[in-house]
Order: structure tokens, then C-alpha cells, then sequence
């Protein structure tokens, strides 16, 4: 159920949202439980303030043939350590996305590219 939560918050961030499962699997839609149910309503209206961003960046990777998810390396090429981030991404040029991909926590680290050294 947590991680469940999890992931659709953070598919709020995503081109596509939606939950995948397969059959015979548990089930895991958003409505099964409270706390999901909460976690997604709430990633669904940041995703829809969103929208004209995301309008916005799919336009732009259409006809200028940009990208709308990218890796921090791409925006801040100066910074080579930047390369081995996993956990975290920029939607567009502009919002930085550090997701909580384990259960049951309230925050997760993360870097701040183009900040002076020391601040991360």
C-alpha cells in the first residue's frame, strides 16, 4: 500500500499516468485504500496545475526536438558528478524531481545542481 502510494505520486511526474499490474498479481488500484486514495488525489491536482507546462514541453519537444524527462546531466553539463544520480530527475528545464521511493519515510536526500559546492 505505501509503496503503491509512492509511485503514484511520483507518476504524477511521468508523460503517462497510470498503474500498471498484470493478472494474478494483488491488486492495487488508487481506490483499495485510504491512504493511496489520499496520495493520488493530491499527485493528480500538482499534475494538473501542471498541465500547461506539460503542453508547453510536449510542444517544444515536437517541433524543436527536445526532451520533457531528462537526466540532471543534460541541464547542467558542467557538473560531471551529476551523471551518476539516479533518484532524481528534471521535468523539463525547470522542476527538479526527488522522489520517496521507499516505504514509510517523509523525505529523501537529493543534490541541487548549479548550487555552489558544500550544499549538498
Amino acid at each position: 500500500m505505501e509503496l503503491c502510494t509512492r509511485w503514484m505520486e511520483l507518476s504524477a511526474f511521468f508523460p503517462l499516468y497510470r498503474n500498471h499490474n498484470s493478472r494474478n498479481t494483488i491488486v492495487q488500484e488508487a481506490f483499495r485504500w485510504a491512504t493511496t486514495a489520499k496520495g493520488t488525489r493530491r499527485a493528480i491536482y500538482v499534475r494538473f496545475q501542471l498541465l500547461p507546462y506539460w503542453y508547453t514541453l510536449f510542444y517544444n519537444a515536437h517541433t524543436q526536438g527536445g526532451t520533457v524527462l531528462r537526466p540532471l546531466s543534460w541541464n547542467f553539463p558542467d557538473e560531471a558528478d551529476l551523471k551518476a544520480i539516479d533518484n532524481q530527475f528534471m521535468l523539463g528545464p525547470s522542476i527538479l524531481i526527488t522522489p520517496v521511493l521507499a516505504p514509510f519515510l517523509s523525505q529523501s536526500q537529493g543534490v541541487f545542481p548549479g548550487v555552489t559546492t558544500g550544499t549538498r
